[in-house]
């Protein structure tokens, strides 16, 4: 028996098994968002995680960038006790136009080609991938932004040891990397050879720059040049009303953002100025990036850990497959062990 395009029903080589899997895994987190969660008498938690991982069966046999991608929320959501809220749903319909695309873009009667046959030009499989404005999974990453590079700036360090890891990381692993600064301190700095920054105006601030938090390091490597800006969680998770009105006056209408508090972000010098003049907030580039209505493109599902307890498997999984890694006290030394055990595999 074979499909509508002429794929044998009986190969995990199938686009459209795929469409089915996240179709039935967004029906049921629309019924946990309802009500048939924990607790209930009809709990879908296991239903909506069934589906996920049906769908990276599938996926892992076909496409790599889609198969880490799908792979990467799966195991979001088990950090959420499979719980998934509004954002999360929605993320599920843009992984589902995605393999639509690639469903029509193959050739009626024959299978798609395995993931294992997939290489870039180099000849090396394919890394971790993110959505262009289309909707199509890319290397990451390997897109041109800037031309010169990018300073980075630590707005404020309160921590040694958590500095030590995010400083290691970055001259590990980042390219294209310009001075690194910091502006506010509660630790003595003068054992990091790094400079002091008076603000974010101070005119030795490259054009571009990279908002880094104490908590956040690099796994792997990245080409600065080709920074993204990465969103969060939905915004009814936070209370960003404070700077609604600075938003809105900037960008009247559409769905606002959080951008902070994940991972590094790549801010233009200038017009970041510009809109926090006169402003003091905890959410600085949330302003920021929906004041200049940046296209919310890149989500942290698909390119940060999030180490907030003592690692399990799954966590320890998306060390291998995420860009970035941010932590809480309770996670830090958890993660640090896993970094200095794994890493010659954090490549």
């Amino acid at each position: 028996m074979f499909t509508e395009k002429g794929y044998p029903m009986n190969t995990m080589i199938c686009y459209e098994c795929v469409m089915k899997h996240l179709a039935n895994a967004l029906s049921y987190g629309k019924e946990i968002l309802s009500g048939h969660t924990r607790g209930a008498e009809l709990d879908h938690r296991i239903d909506f995680l069934g589906e996920l991982g049906n769908a990276e069966h599938h996926l892992e046999l076909i496409d790599r960038n889609l198969f880490m991608a799908v792979s990467n929320f799966r195991r979001a959501m088990q950090s959420k006790k499979n719980i998934p809220d509004s954002g999360d749903l929605e993320l599920l319909r843009k992984f589902f136009l995605i393999v639509e695309k690639r469903s029509e873009g193959t050739v009626s009667g024959t299978t798609a080609v395995p993931f294992a046959a997939q290489r870039q030009s180099n000849g090396r499989p394919m890394g971790a991938s993110r959505m262009n404005a289309n909707g199509i999974t890319m290397p990451m990453p390997d897109i041109r932004h800037y031309e010169k590079p990018l300073d980075i700036v630590f707005p404020k360090v309160t921590n040694r040891e958590y500095f030590e890891l995010a400083l290691k990381s970055i001259r590990k692993f980042a390219e294209n990397a310009g001075r690194i600064y910091w502006i506010e301190s509660d630790i003595d700095m003068k054992e990091f050879d790094v400079e002091k920054l008076e603000s974010f105006s101070d005119p030795k601030l490259s054009e571009h720059f990279m908002y880094w938090q104490e908590n956040m390091c690099l796994l792997r490597r990245l080409d600065l040049l080709g920074s993204f800006s990465v969103y969060g969680y939905p915004t009814q998770k936070t209370d960003i009303r404070p700077i609604t009105a600075k938003i809105r006056s900037r960008n009247p209408e559409g769905t606002l953002y959080l951008y902070d508090g994940l991972n590094p972000q790549p801010v233009e010098t200038v017009r970041f100025n510009e809109i926090m003049k006169d402003t003091t907030t905890d959410l600085p580039l949330t302003l920021y990036f929906n004041s200049i209505q940046e296209k919310p493109l890149y989500t942290a599902i698909m390119t940060t850990v999030i180490v907030d307890k003592t690692l399990c498997c799954s966590t320890r999984s998306r060390l291998k497959s995420c860009l970035f890694a941010n932590w809480n006290n309770a996670g830090f030394e958890s993660l640090k062990k896993a970094l200095n055990m794994e890493e010659s595999e954090l490549k």
